[in-house]
């Protein structure tokens, strides 16, 4: 996630007053990818100012390996967009 950190803050103070609810999950392997370890997400939130929580997919079942931001909303459900792009391998 650390490709997008600061897009995802800008993205989430973008939606702050919205009536949206934003949730990141990280399905990253810490072996392959050590700053998106649980605690090194958790100081980049805080150091960022994310307004909405930063989960870690441990198991890769939620997201798997190809992370994408998901949105939701009344009119439409569920929608997808790789708006933020495929993290650099």
């Amino acid at each position: 996630m650390q490709h997008i950190a600061t897009a995802l803050a800008l993205f989430g103070r973008g939606y702050a007053d919205q009536d949206a609810a934003i949730v990141a999950i990280s399905s990253n392997d810490p072996a392959t990818h050590p700053d998106d370890r649980p605690e090194k997400l958790a100081s980049e939130a805080k150091r960022l100012g994310y307004r909405f929580p930063v989960l870690f997919d441990e198991s890769q079942e939620v997201l798997g390996t190809e992370g994408e931001l998901f949105w939701t909303s009344e009119d439409t459900g569920w929608m997808g967009t790789p708006a933020f792009g495929k993290s650099p391998q």
